[in-house]
């Protein structure tokens, strides 16, 4: 950043531009520097927000899958996105899918306290499997570990 800030302010002047343009100058070359020290500033402190601060070792992943399926068999088609129904089909057992994991580990290194949820809506064979039938149920997983020592870790969940 600094390397910047010289290259904006070195310029080629004659002897007669050179005194008025130092005036002009400085002040220029004062609010670039100071813009460049807010901007490093900034920059430090979401470098420490991401390592040390609340959201660390958060992550999240899923995915959104809308279908459009076709059934010669029946002659029917349509637009699959969280079709809930009883009965298992190919057509609705995981076509039209949406899956969010949000993970938050609570230190570093493979021993650090971590909590894990997955949310996905039951369809399909998991209406049936998993819930009994009532398919109200969208927590998929949700597991927690903590480790008690080097070798023993506390594993609740899901």
């Amino acid at each position: 950043m600094q390397k910047a800030v010289e290259a904006a302010t070195a310029c080629n002047y004659t002897a007669g531009q050179k005194d008025a343009a130092a005036a002009g100058g400085e002040d220029a070359n004062t609010e670039l520097k100071e813009r460049v020290a807010n901007m490093e500033l900034m920059v430090d402190k979401l470098n420490t927000a991401s390592t040390d601060g609340p959201l660390a070792g958060l992550s999240g992943t899923g995915y959104l899958d809308p279908t459009y399926v076709y059934n010669r068999n029946n002659n029917s088609s349509r637009f699959q996105l969280l079709t809930h129904q009883n009965v298992y089909a190919y057509s609705n057992s995981t076509f039209g899918d949406v899956y969010l994991d949000i993970k938050k580990t609570f230190g570093v290194g493979p021993t650090a306290p971590s909590a894990e949820i997955s949310i996905m809506p039951n369809r399909g064979s998991g209406n049936t499997l998993l819930d009994g039938g009532s398919g109200n149920n969208i927590v998929n997983t949700a597991v927690i570990n903590f480790p008690l020592t080097d070798t023993w870790t506390f594993n609740a969940g899901l």
